[in-house]
């Protein structure tokens, strides 16, 4: 892999982070994290390397895990149907996904929108003589 220059060094008008962009190779891994030839870390390399990032940034009470919650978090406060959330994370069973629910109430409101736009009668009175 090509040595990438120091963040520092890139130029206001980006024309260095497109030299940058253009040197990163295609990764045909299934894993996020590899090492070279795309051979995926260990749990226990890839928590030390998070943990030593961590400590570098002054980052403290954060662990490797909190990453995919907030992976999950996002996707639901940007409107991802939960479904789709269970997918991305490998849950097999939704109830593991149910957890985030509560971040998105507004997806609740806007799934009622959608059948009021459709002229759907949800509720209907009764009224008195």
């Amino acid at each position: 892999m090509p040595e990438l220059p120091p963040l520092n060094l890139w130029s206001a008008d980006g024309k260095d982070i497109d030299l940058l962009i253009a040197k990163v190779r295609h990764i045909s891994s299934r894993y996020v994290f590899t090492m070279q030839e795309s051979r995926p870390y260990s749990g226990d390399a890839a928590g030390m390397a998070f943990g030593r990032a961590c400590k570098s940034a002054g980052i403290s009470d954060f662990r490797f895990h909190d990453l995919r919650h907030t992976f999950a978090s996002s996707l639901v406060q940007k409107g991802v149907d939960l479904y789709r959330v269970q997918r991305l994370l490998g849950h097999r069973d939704g109830r593991m996904t149910q957890c985030y629910a509560h971040l998105a109430p507004e997806n609740l409101r806007e799934a009622i929108r959608v059948l009021d736009e459709k002229g759907v009668t949800i509720f209907t009175t009764v009224e008195s003589s």
